[in-house]
């Protein structure tokens, strides 16, 4: 459910002990690697060094990811889920102005190739400036991003399948708190996606 790694040739999602436990407001995620070693190299130099270029390898990872485990339930939802719209996890305006950009967006663009979906990133607003989730301790990040997204055009999504991108996902409180957002408008679905997962919470 959350998008916690796994062999892609397993006939079942595995459910991580922390899925067990909290049920998220998206309805699938998916994430295509492990937040370690060249994946977080890449992440780092999206974010902080300006690569805007790396979008396009992360979007085209997500998306070989899926089709390697077509066999997978999960996966065939994304594949052949009929996506309406694609909304990136989006940032505050000030942290927007620091990076001159949000990644989400630069990778749900290029996914958007081949989803042939429209991306939307004025339908989801962040509505204040949070502190980034990595310097908080994981029982901190939920109340960190809570509330702190906006549905800005509901008649955009009500009644769409909405798959929702982001770089990276740790325990999963933005991508959930975005989708508590969205639930709100009364989409048919929610999916999510993102480059890499973090599993050390």
């Amino acid at each position: 459910i959350c998008g916690k790694p796994f062999d892609p040739l397993a006939q079942t999602a595995p459910t991580c002990a922390y899925c067990r436990t909290h049920r998220y407001k998206f309805d699938r995620c998916r994430s295509a690697v492990i937040y370690e070693g060249v994946a977080r190299e890449m992440i780092h130099a999206l974010k902080y060094c300006g690569r805007r270029r790396l979008a396009e390898p992360m979007a085209d990872f997500i998306w070989h990811s899926l089709h390697k485990s077509m066999n997978n339930e999960a996966s065939n939802f994304f594949l052949h889920g009929d996506i309406d719209i694609i909304i990136p996890v989006p940032l505050h305006r000030r942290r927007l102005r620091e990076r001159g950009f949000n990644q989400a967006t630069l990778i749900a663009n290029a996914l958007a190739t081949h989803l042939g979906a429209p991306v939307q990133e004025s339908v989801l607003i962040r509505t204040r400036h949070t502190h980034p989730q990595f310097e908080l301790p994981p029982a901190n990040r939920r109340e960190n991003v809570r509330k702190a997204f906006y549905v800005t055009q509901p008649d955009a999504i009500r009644n769409k399948v909405v798959l929702l991108v982001d770089d990276v996902m740790t325990i999963g409180a933005t991508l959930d708190e975005s989708a508590r957002a969205l639930r709100r408008a009364k989409p048919k679905a929610i999916y999510a996606v993102t480059f890499a997962r973090a599993l050390r919470m």
